[in-house]
């Protein structure tokens, strides 16, 4: 299997679960406001990739990315440190938890958006492929 395969299956592997997950979660219809979110949500998630693939941030980002490749105990707490914080309102306020699953659902969309476009229409940027 050539790396763009590989990457591809992974990427589709983690989006279509992500969207399985959260659908099983909250099977209605997202209403218009949902909707906007989640659109909003899914176009800067694949604004923010396209720039990541194709080395258009700031050299700092990719210094901390291959950092935190070279100490993954270091990018773990980080993740977790985030996540907590960012959950932290969601504990103060329940009503909450529906914006919060309408933004990491647009997230899902939009990673699986973005690699539609650049992995399926169009070729996987170079970058990309140098990290699988």
């Amino acid at each position: 299997m050539d790396r763009a395969r590989r990457l591809l299956v992974l990427h589709f592997g983690v989006g279509l679960s992500g969207l399985a997950f959260f659908v099983s979660l909250r099977p209605e219809l997202p209403g218009a406001i949902d909707a906007l979110l989640i659109a909003s949500v899914g176009l800067a998630i694949a604004a923010l990739q396209h720039r990541f693939e194709h080395e258009a941030l700031p050299d700092r980002v990719y210094a901390v990315r291959d950092y935190a490749d070279d100490h993954p105990l270091l990018l773990v707490a980080g993740i977790m440190l985030t996540a907590a914080v960012a959950a932290l309102p969601i504990v103060v306020e329940r009503s909450l938890v529906r914006w919060y699953f309408d933004g990491i659902f647009g997230l899902y969309v939009g990673f699986l958006g973005y690699r539609i476009l650049y992995g399926l229409v169009r070729p996987v940027p170079e970058a990309a492929l140098e990290r699988v």
